[in-house]
């Protein structure tokens, strides 16, 4: 059975002085290959269970 990883991403696509805001992708990446490298199961979840919005910057 392979290991597994909840990675959790915020569900916010603004801050609130209205500036856009989302997960950044570098940030994902980087450990996501490596867990997928070391066969580890991975999950991508928002608190609320809707659509993480990717940071646009």
């Amino acid at each position: 059975m392979a290991p597994k990883v909840l990675v959790v991403l915020t569900s916010q696509s603004k801050m609130n002085n209205g500036h856009p805001t989302g997960w950044y992708l570098p940030e994902l990446a980087h450990p996501y290959y490596d867990l997928v490298k070391s066969r580890v199961e991975i999950t991508l979840a928002s608190p609320p269970g809707c659509e993480a919005p990717l940071d646009q910057a």
